[in-house]
């Protein structure tokens, strides 16, 4: 049983490495054109070709820029920027959370599966005997029906994802992968 598990688990690894394979070279792509494009848009609107003109820019013009900074409009863009810099953070470490929330998961998902038959007779054996009945119908239930919602939802995101990526390629949206 623990091999079927973890071949099962190395499956899904793997269908999930290969949907990443599939992925990350495109996406790669669009972070090196949106590089480009961001490199482009700075040269045509600064006219700067090289970065050690801009550090010889900002030894130049060092208090002009500490008055910029200085001025009260300055000071209140940056005052009211500063939360919504906070919340990007926050949203970062909410992402990273999740991660390793999912990587955890996993692994009890691991010896659940491992050991479900021990953990529903013992769940079973907290109630009176002439209850047990009703208590493994429920659960027999109970697990077909989680098994069912979760394949549908999955095979509805999956189907989503996949008609999002087309479409937005298709009407030439960039970055339609990521």
């Amino acid at each position: 049983r623990s091999l079927a598990i973890i071949v099962t688990l190395v499956m899904v690894l793997g269908v999930i490495g290969g949907i990443v394979y599939l992925i990350i070279p495109p996406m790669i792509e669009q972070f090196e054109k949106l590089g480009e494009l961001v490199t482009r848009y700075l040269h045509e609107t600064t006219h700067v070709r090289n970065f050690p003109t801009v550090s010889q820019w900002l030894n130049q013009n060092s208090d002009e820029i500490q008055r910029f900074f200085r001025n009260k409009e300055v000071t209140e863009a940056i005052r009211n920027a500063m939360p919504k810099v906070f919340a990007v953070i926050t949203e970062t470490a909410n992402v990273i959370i999740s991660v390793i929330a999912s990587l955890v998961t996993l692994i009890y998902l691991f010896f659940i599966l491992l050991d479900y038959e021990v953990l529903s007779s013992g769940f079973i054996r907290m109630f009176p005997k002439k209850n047990r009945p009703f208590w493994r119908s429920l659960m027999d239930d109970v697990e077909k029906q989680l098994d069912s919602y979760i394949r549908g939802q999955g095979l509805v995101a999956l189907c989503i994802g996949f008609l999002f990526c087309i479409g937005l390629t298709i009407i030439g949206f960039p970055m339609a992968i990521g």
